[in-house]
């Protein structure tokens, strides 16, 4: 990767490293740069199913059932790689 690259991600947000950020901190900056977007497309994606049965909720619209697997898989995922990557992140945040 080059810098150019490492710098775009880093302004995303979707990668980052903060020496002091903590595990909540990395959740709600993942769940806006990447939850939110997959909840949209969970939302377009789940929009045709029509009703979703959840055990232990009941039922619900397709495009509601397929957001919130949006927002938690994109926040997962993202916290995922920010905490398993941290190592890494901080030498790219450092620009070694």
């Amino acid at each position: 990767m080059d810098e150019k690259f490492v710098n775009t991600l880093m302004g995303l947000g979707i990668i980052s490293y903060k020496e002091q950020e903590k595990v909540w901190q990395i959740a709600k900056r993942c769940a806006m740069t990447s939850g939110v977007p997959m909840a949209g497309a969970g939302a377009v994606l789940g929009a045709k199913m029509g009703t979703v049965t959840v055990p232990g909720v009941g039922t619900m619209a397709g495009s509601v059932a397929g957001a919130l697997a949006g927002l938690f898989g994109g926040t997962i995922s993202c916290t995922m790689v920010n905490l398993s990557m941290r190592n890494e992140l901080k030498k790219l945040a450092s620009g070694e």
